[in-house]
């Protein structure tokens, strides 16, 4: 257990810094619009992260889901209201926090926020706060038809034609996007269940080898409708990713495996320094594309860890937003 728990830590802290670099991307202009060959080389890293690296944090949120079906009511309300606690009042808690700081500093960024998008947040998320939100929905949504004894077999199945028939076709992001990314959390489930086959060398190689012909189609079709074609590329880099981490990532990998273990302040703080760092080079008169690559995505890598872990995570007020259950445990 402690193992395959490393190896979960190792892929989330891998993919929490492929957010950051996402990010850093669309900051620069980031993902294509239009033909990929004609895209620049920010818009291709930023086009590539962005096909698949939330519907894989969203599988390693299922690869700890599991059926319970027959507990009784008390344990299966306990359970949610876990849940509660660990997705949806962080992201009440950091979205009112993320508000203050971008309402501060209006003058100094390109999203203008107002009271009503705060007032909205129950319903309405913040920028990338959809991620919180979709996930506690997706998550709750699990142990309601758990209990009603569908098995996730079939639940995938149906997961799936909703994913790539996009029929929920809504503004309403949150909305859009558990719609979207529910079937992932699902396979993510599924993955623990087969998490020794997909570790064999055939099936690692065959889910690589997939995963690469299919971002080569992806990236070609880019402006096509390629619902189904995404799809089946998250669903074999799921395969793939899950396969690896069994067989090579099993142990700690210093800092990766931190930034993984702890990778909710990291997802919440990131942006606030993506964008800092882009706008103090920009003032300096730096406007190197590799510069503004490499001092943003290593730049906010690197506060972002220091900060969290020899200051943040000491101070237990802040600490609660991000991870309120650990504090709420210890108190009863």
């Amino acid at each position: 257990m402690k193992k395959r728990l490393v190896a979960i830590d190792n892929l989330k802290g891998i993919l929490t810094l492929l957010v950051i670099l996402g990010h850093v991307t669309v900051g620069l202009g980031g993902l294509a619009n239009g033909a990929y060959t004609d895209a620049s080389f920010v818009q291709k890293v930023s086009t590539i992260i962005y096909a698949f690296h939330m519907p894989l944090f969203f599988s390693l949120s299922g690869f700890f889901w599991k059926e319970k079906r027959n507990i009784g009511v008390g344990k299966r309300l306990s359970i949610m209201k876990n849940k509660v606690l660990a997705l949806a009042v962080p992201y009440f808690l950091c979205s009112i926090a993320y508000f203050c700081i971008k309402y501060a500093m209006g003058a100094y960024t390109a999203v203008d926020l107002s009271m009503n998008d705060l007032l909205m947040i129950p319903v309405y998320p913040i920028e990338f706060f959809w991620y919180l939100y979709s996930l506690f929905t997706i998550s709750i949504l699990a142990e309601l038809l758990d209990a009603l004894h569908i098995n996730k077999k079939i639940i995938v199945v149906v997961l799936a034609f909703i994913a790539v028939g996009e029929f929920v076709e809504t503004d309403f992001m949150a909305l859009y996007k558990t719609a979207e990314n529910a079937v992932y959390f699902y396979l993510g489930s599924l993955a623990f269940d087969y998490k020794k086959q997909l570790a064999e060398t055939k099936c690692i190689a065959v889910t690589g080898i997939g995963f690469i012909l299919l971002l080569g189609a992806y990236l070609h079709l880019f402006e096509a409708d390629n619902a189904i074609l995404h799809f089946l590329l998250c669903t074999f880099i799921i395969g793939f990713s899950i396969g690896i981490a069994e067989r090579i990532l099993e142990r700690e990998i210093p800092y990766i495996t931190y930034i993984g273990k702890y990778s909710m302040p990291f997802y919440v703080i990131h942006v606030i320094f993506v964008g800092g760092i882009r706008i103090v080079l920009y003032r300096f008169g730096i406007d190197d594309i590799a510069i503004h690559l490499v001092g943003g995505f290593a730049g906010t890598t690197v506060v972002c860890y220091v900060l969290y872990r020899f200051i943040l995570s000491k101070i237990k007020w802040i600490d609660f937003m991000f991870y309120p259950l650990n504090y709420i445990k210890n108190a009863t």
